[in-house]
């Protein structure tokens, strides 16, 4: 019951409202380069993103790293479909494996295979939570594949901490 000095609040709850997830979307950040920004993962947890982009590099692309990625494989390029303004788009697919928590930014390189000076670098970036944080509302676009379990244990070599030492119990 409410004091004068402290009155109740009352809290409604909507019963169905449904939250929408965001789009995966490429677009040019505050330092004007190119980013896809997938949003917050879990740790040690294996993801599919499709990244859409739409281009003028003709009808043939390729996908890969300029440099050895950690964490974003390229995998698939999908079919170039034509826009009514002349204009391609490809869902380009990738595999991000999570193996650390903070941030992950690597990239990508999107090239035309008729013309090699048609090409442009999308930075793919996410932000990788510690398994204990929750189950982040994942965008569209963004798969959860598969998920590993830590090798972290409790276990230590230091007497009284070991397992050795509940055996003699």
């Amino acid at each position: 019951m409410a004091s004068k000095e402290h009155p109740a609040h009352i809290v409604r709850f909507a019963s169905n409202t449904q939250l929408e997830p965001e789009p995966l979307h490429v677009a040019t950040n505050k330092d004007g380069v190119l980013e896809a920004h997938v949003g917050m993962l879990r740790n040690h947890h294996t993801y599919r993103i499709e990244i859409p982009r739409t281009h003028t590099f003709g009808p043939q692309i390729t996908a890969h790293h300029p440099q050895p990625n950690i964490y974003v494989r390229v995998s698939d390029v999908s079919s170039t479909q034509t826009e009514a303004d002349g204009s391609f788009s490809n869902v380009i697919t990738c595999h991000v494996k999570t193996i650390k928590e903070g941030n992950i930014a690597e990239t990508i390189t999107i090239s035309s295979d008729s013309d090699e000076s048609k090409c442009e670098e999308i930075l793919v970036t996410a932000t990788v939570l510690l398994t204990n944080q929750g189950n982040p509302m994942l965008k569209t676009g963004v798969h959860m594949l598969s998920h590993e379990h830590s090798e972290e244990t409790d276990f230590t070599e230091w007497p009284g901490h070991g397992k050795e030492d509940q055996d003699d119990d």
